[in-house]
């Protein structure tokens, strides 16, 4: 299929708002029957906030795939981070088109952070909605944003697309002028941000899926451009007549990690104030015995018990797999962080 001048092999991809698959696929390897036909890498930012000891995903409920509410950390990698999955996808899944996600506060930093990716990536995807909660603008942001984009395409050498998301005030009109900017795509996130500090939270449901994709979907008719949802709802769960299928290309985040690893239901509990810190040393660590799924939950298989067992008890800590992310330690209610000791200390 061909989405915003880009030649795909299938209408599905990897957003720039997840935390866990990409990586994935980079330690693990592909368990889908092909690779995503179009990565986003995660948004990166001139003034970034990204912090390796904090984790990044938070399950505060969940009952079903199609129940839960998920809370991720936008900014996780670092620029360097970034650049290095860009080589590696780039390497790996050769047929892959990759784009990169970037939050510029004005179109000098876009220019620069495009420069790095230039010879990485396939296109280029602006975040509108980081970018207006970010930084501060002499005037409308919305007004700031189409003329930065009008500049941008202008110059671009690859493909353009625009994300917008539900902390941005959004209309017919604006996504109108939007199109004028002469963009390629522009790619709808049902994902609001909450802030508090410095901290920023991103929330992933199925149900503000559903609804931000019918309230969009009217506005997308009879557009002249691509178009691409971030769906919570996994592809096995979208039925034919799905209100997501509206659009030329579904993209996804948690809704991969719901489908792939072993949750358990009826989980719930209130949403974080702060990312959790893991100091230097210390390891997740989970009793397999009264939570056997905890063995499971971790993507990168973290807790494999023959890897890494405590000697003498059911605690599991997690292996060299581990890369912080929190999943374990807001699904298992066992889990805890440790210091694992040797002889010499």
């Amino acid at each position: 299929m061909l989405f915003a001048g880009l030649n795909l092999h299938g209408k599905w991809g990897i957003s720039s708002e997840d935390v866990i698959i990409v990586k994935k696929l980079l330690i693990l390897g592909n368990e889908q029957q092909e690779p995503p036909p179009i990565i986003f890498l995660p948004t990166v930012a001139h003034d970034t906030r990204e912090n390796p000891s904090l984790t990044r995903i938070y399950i505060a409920k969940y009952s079903s795939a199609l129940d839960y509410l998920a809370v991720s950390r936008p900014f996780s990698f670092s620029l360097e981070e970034v650049l290095a999955m860009a080589k590696r996808l780039r390497e790996k899944f050769p047929e892959t088109k990759i784009v990169a996600s970037m939050a510029p506060s004005k179109l000098s930093e876009l220019k620069a952070l495009s420069s790095n990716f230039s010879n990485l990536v396939d296109a280029y995807e602006v975040d509108l909605g980081l970018m207006s909660l970010l930084h501060q603008y002499p005037r409308s942001f919305q007004a700031y944003a189409v003329d930065m984009l009008e500049e941008f395409v202008s110059i671009a050498p690859k493909t353009v697309l625009a994300k917008v998301t539900p902390n941005i005030p959004f209309s017919r009109d604006l996504l109108e002028l939007l199109v004028e900017t002469g963009i390629n795509g522009v790619i709808f996130s049902p994902h609001p941000i909450y802030t508090i500090g410095r901290d920023l939270f991103r929330l992933h449901s199925p149900l503000l899926s559903i609804v931000y994709a019918s309230l969009w979907a009217g506005l997308i008719a009879g557009l002249e451009v691509s178009t691409a949802f971030i769906s919570d709802r996994a592809p096995t769960l979208l039925a034919e007549h799905d209100i997501e299928n509206a659009y030329d290309l579904l993209l996804y985040d948690t809704a991969l990690v719901f489908k792939t690893e072993i949750v358990p239901s009826n989980k719930i509990g209130p949403l974080p104030l702060k990312w959790t810190n893991i100091a230097p040393g210390m390891v997740p660590a989970v009793d397999v015995e009264k939570e056997p799924f905890c063995q499971h939950v971790c993507p990168l298989q973290a807790f494999k018990q023959e890897n890494s067992t405590m000697l003498h008890t059911s605690i599991v800590t997690a292996n060299k797999n581990c890369d912080n992310c929190g999943l374990c330690l807001s699904l298992c209610e066992t889990a805890r962080l440790i210091r694992e000791l040797s002889p010499e200390d």
